[in-house]
């Protein structure tokens, strides 16, 4: 399994491969940016912003990441332009971007601030190349800085984030290539690893240096207490909670770190993860700060209880 950010996965959101018509991209409401992405780090977040539209009335769009190990994004707009309509997003990057039906989109409600429409996605190929082909072979190539070729050009000629549904309008915000993006978001991960003590190289391997004894056990228990609201209908349930550990493996940061996100089972559930979490780290492995994730399905825990 490929955990690593470049990977650009995400479990649990509702994916498909379709298109958007063009008709409909006609008829969106494009929005060009007014102002540069800007990169906020709250300790362990890594936030990236960028107005779009009119000045008085701006739509942001946000991009969230907490966790090292997902190539995906918290996706947040706001618009104080736009009504929501209450209808799940259908949302995609263009040209070629996977589209997702946001079905676990929740909506953030400020007293002094527009609304929030808060769902997963990322920059995902929806045209990928067939295994077993030169052009799937030369997609995989890394470059000599380890990053994988077709998904870095890929990002490159992104245009737009497409968002129909959600809005009274179907909106087009023109975000250009995301490559630039991904850097940025990339040296923001670093700056938390380092800033919470982790080395970034431990980030870049397909496993955890350390592991949870009783990691089945408390992941169950977790899904057990999960709020009934934080399960989509007709998903999986993929559910995750990072924790940063230091050398003696306690526990110095802990997060809900999937959608829908809920502060309240966010709390109980860092707070069992203190109390419960046995951890050791993997037999060579040298005494050193580092992050662990606890992930598992809602609906199959659920069944086995």
């Amino acid at each position: 399994m490929c955990f690593l950010r470049y990977c650009g996965f995400l479990f649990a959101v509702a994916l498909t491969a379709l298109t958007v018509p063009l008709h409909a991209q006609v008829k969106a409401v494009k929005l060009n940016p007014i102002s540069d992405w800007i990169v906020e780090r709250d300790r362990d977040t890594c936030t990236i912003s960028r107005r779009f539209g009119d000045s008085d009335q701006p739509t942001t769009l946000t991009l969230r990441n907490r966790d090292p190990w997902n190539g995906g994004f918290h996706v947040g707009i706001t618009s104080q332009k736009y009504a929501l309509t209450g209808q799940p997003p259908f949302a995609g990057w263009l040209p070629n971007g996977r589209f997702v039906e946001g079905r676990e989109a929740r909506v953030l409600k400020r007293a002094t601030e527009a609304p929030t429409l808060l769902f997963r996605h990322g920059p995902w190929n929806g045209k990928m190349p067939k295994k077993g082909t030169p052009e799937h072979n030369e997609y995989w190539a890394k470059d000599e800085d380890g990053r994988i070729i077709g998904a870095r050009r890929f990002k490159r000629n992104l245009q737009s984030f497409f968002v129909r549904g959600a809005y009274e309008r179907p909106l087009l915000l023109a975000t250009g290539p995301l490559d630039n993006v991904i850097e940025l978001r990339d040296q923001c991960i670093d700056e938390v690893l380092v800033a919470m003590g982790v080395d970034p190289k431990d980030e870049d391997r397909d496993d955890h240096i350390v592991e949870m004894k009783n990691a089945q056990g408390l992941g169950r228990y977790l899904a057990r207490k999960a709020p009934a609201d934080i399960h989509v209908p007709g998903d999986w349930g993929f559910t995750s909670f990072l924790v940063y550990l230091d050398a003696e493996l306690a526990i110095t940061s802990c997060r809900l770190s999937t959608l829908p996100f809920d502060a309240e089972y966010e709390a109980s559930g860092c707070y069992e993860l203190r109390k419960r979490a046995k951890f050791r780290f993997k037999d060579g492995e040298v005494p050193r700060p580092s992050f662990y994730k606890l992930a598992f399905f809602l609906t199959e825990m659920r069944r086995s209880n």
